[in-house]
């Protein structure tokens, strides 16, 4: 047999070998890899609001902060929604984090105030929401988080957008709200209208598991049997 014959031979076979794994499901067996997504919208395709229980008729969508508030008096609450990318076919969500950027709280050190965030159960509009036309939310996978000072708060809401994955028509956003009656604390949040400092601006991070397509694979061998083809030929 010639070398070129051989060469052939053998590149047959590698094909050959890969497409009967493939059709056995072999090739679906592989090591993973992480991939990250980042949601950070300004303030042409950002959407969040807050909403005034005292000032029930009033929007605010144009706002450069939202503001969580919730006294013996007043309630205020804000509202966010993203827009999830273009996932890979096949990934699975490992973690879904939401940065908020809060600013002006009067919190010390010392003090702690705790967050609830929630799904959202019905649509809203950015620049007519209010107390009034506010949609519901579910406390089912309520999510908590402790502040204790200005700067990035960090909300792991894995549990919210896997149900946004799973089901694309239930993103009505997010509901973000003291969980504490009586609090005589002012939050307020940077928002995607924030013009100073984009990077300031609310963001979601999902951490993917993405699992590559088999044909990858059968091409990453058939790759490796061609170089050691050439280098045995050369011999």
């Amino acid at each position: 047999m010639t070398k070129k014959s051989l060469f052939m031979f053998l590149i047959f076979s590698v094909v050959f070998s890969g497409a009967v794994a493939l059709a056995n499901g072999a090739g679906t067996v592989s090591s993973s890899t992480y991939q990250y997504f980042t949601i950070q919208p300004g303030p042409q395709d950002g959407k969040d609001s807050t909403i005034y229980q005292t000032l029930d008729d009033l929007n605010f969508g144009d706002w450069e902060a939202m503001e969580v508030t919730r006294s013996d008096f007043d309630e205020s609450r804000g509202l966010i929604q993203f827009d999830l990318p273009q996932l890979p076919a096949g990934a699975t969500l490992i973690r879904a984090t939401m940065d908020l950027y809060m600013f002006n709280s009067g919190l010390q050190s010392q003090q702690t105030h705790k967050l609830a965030v929630n799904s959202l159960s019905g649509s809203w509009g950015e620049m007519d929401v209010t107390w009034i036309n506010q949609p519901g939310f579910y406390y089912d996978n309520e999510v908590h988080q402790y502040v204790t000072q200005d700067g990035w708060q960090s909300l792991d809401i894995t549990p919210l957008v896997q149900n946004w994955i799973t089901n694309p028509d239930s993103n009505n956003g997010l509901l973000v709200r003291s969980y504490f009656a009586g609090d005589q604390v002012l939050m307020d949040f940077r928002s995607s209208d924030f013009i100073s400092d984009s990077a300031l601006r609310p963001k979601l991070t999902l951490k993917m598991n993405v699992v590559p397509e088999p044909i990858s694979f059968l091409l990453f061998g058939l790759g490796g049997a061609v170089i050691a083809v050439r280098r045995k030929m050369k011999k």
